[in-house]
């Protein structure tokens, strides 16, 4: 996501950033049960460390909307520490299961 990307590195948020919190913004970002989710389909499908970015991406396009409405670091490091609340196992799971059947499926967070 282009667009995305390009948003978030305009206000700071660049890739070395996340790589270099990779591990905290894991645990901040996804609630409990989806965390443990993500941990064992990293480690049942390997490498871990192209799983984890997978998963964080994943995460990135679900809050999508709410990232590109953030305006600075500041919000956007908020939005992390607010994730367990928006994001739902659910919608990991299906992200996760579409992006094994076909690569670039349209992700979008499950209305509840």
């Amino acid at each position: 996501d282009i667009e995305l990307y390009r948003h978030l590195q305009d206000i700071g948020f660049t890739l070395d950033l996340l790589v270099e919190t990779a591990d905290s913004f894991l645990i901040t970002l996804f609630p409990k049960d989806a965390l443990l989710f993500v941990w064992d389909h990293a480690l049942i499908d390997g490498p871990w460390e192209r799983q984890l970015s997978l998963f964080l991406a994943d995460a990135l396009r679900l809050m999508r909307n709410e990232f590109l409405r953030a305006m600075d670091l500041d919000t956007v490091t908020r939005l992390i520490s607010n994730a367990p609340s928006q994001l739902c196992t659910t919608d990991l799971r299906l992200v996760y299961q579409r992006r094994r059947s076909c690569h670039g499926a349209t992700i979008t967070k499950h209305e509840e």
